[in-house]
């Protein structure tokens, strides 16, 4: 995974509710990427609600899971068009996007 956000010339974020990292390229164009420790304050239960907040006015990304909030907020993805990708391994797992 790593080797392949190196290899994008944009901005990136990652984050697995089941790790102990968020992985955020943050400059772009450049090669590296940094491991920020989750903050969360809840082990993911058996139901995970992980919620992504994108704030247009400050350029950043929140991310959220069963409602406590992480307090870095790494840069939105760049360049345009923005992509969100979610993988579960849940039949029952649903994506819901709402605007605020």
């Amino acid at each position: 995974m790593l080797i392949w956000l190196n290899s994008f010339p944009g901005r990136t974020t990652i984050l697995s509710p089941y790790g102990e990292h968020q992985i955020v390229k943050a400059i772009e164009g450049r090669a590296n990427v940094q491991l920020i420790h989750n903050e969360f304050s809840v082990a993911p239960p058996n139901i995970i609600d992980l919620k992504v907040h994108i704030h247009a006015e400050t350029q950043t990304i929140e991310w959220e899971l069963n409602g406590v909030r992480l307090h870095h907020k790494p840069p939105l993805p760049f360049p345009p068009p923005i992509f969100l990708v979610y993988q579960s391994g849940d039949d029952a797992s649903e994506i819901v996007s709402e605007k605020m």
